[in-house]
């Protein structure tokens, strides 16, 4: 989260066009791959070790990851000025959030 600066996000979205680069689209893609699969397979370690019910953790991990994506976007983007909502607080309360749900 720290690393992403509004210079990497203007990068990132120029980057992201594949029908404008074409060539650097399969690169671009390793780093949400890498993260996806990471997340996944430890999810399914939990599950067997038992730590967490069994669930679709595809869809988990992409959950985790766009939400966070989208965070870390936004706030290099417009800085305070859309959310205040600080760094820590915000990975507080996703966590516990995907963690308990949300309860009474």
């Amino acid at each position: 989260m720290d690393r992403m600066t509004p210079d990497f996000v203007n990068l990132s979205i120029a980057l992201r066009a594949p029908q404008l680069y074409e060539e650097t689209a399969s690169l671009i893609m390793k780093v949400p791959q890498a993260f996806l699969s990471s997340f996944t397979e430890y999810l399914n370690k939990m599950y067997e070790m038992g730590k967490i019910p069994e669930a679709d953790f595809d869809a988990l991990a992409m959950a985790v990851f766009s939400s966070t994506f989208g965070y870390t976007f936004l706030r290099a983007s417009f800085g305070k000025e859309l959310s205040k909502v600080e760094k820590d607080e915000y990975i507080k309360n996703s966590a516990q959030m995907f963690i308990k749900g949300l309860e009474l």
